[in-house]
């Protein structure tokens, strides 16, 4: 399974479970490509370790136009003490999804999903 299919499924689900409303109905046309990283871990970060049998998960860092579109999509603007000057963040109010806007105007997204339960968990830490 790629990457793009994790993302669009977690995201999915994230606009399922946020919404009282039916689930949207996805076509091929709606997919765009992105760019993303990962990671696999276990543990919570930000300490983590190797991913192992019972406690395995996945951070995944998007950057780009798809991190631009859910930095524009999670509202407005937070406080946060972690941030550098003159970057902006935003996040879900359980900090599942966060999305930063450095001052150059790049962007940055993480989103952690714990692979065995299938919930998000917190993907980003000072």
């Amino acid at each position: 399974m790629n990457c793009a299919r994790v993302v669009a499924g977690v995201i999915a689900s994230l606009v399922v479970t946020t919404r009282a409303e039916e689930p949207p109905v996805l076509h091929a046309s709606d997919w765009k490509k992105a760019a993303i990283e990962y990671r696999l871990y276990s543990g919570q970060i930000p300490d983590t370790d190797e991913p192992t049998i019972s406690d395995a998960k996945v951070s995944l860092g998007l950057s780009g136009r798809a991190a631009r579109d859910l930095f524009n999509h999670l509202g407005r603007d937070r406080r946060d003490i972690c941030v550098e000057p003159g970057t902006r963040i935003r996040f879900t109010p359980n900090r599942k999804v966060t999305c930063l806007r450095k001052a150059k105007g790049e962007y940055q997204c993480a989103i952690s999903v714990d692979l065995k339960s299938g919930e998000t968990v917190v993907a980003m830490v000072c």
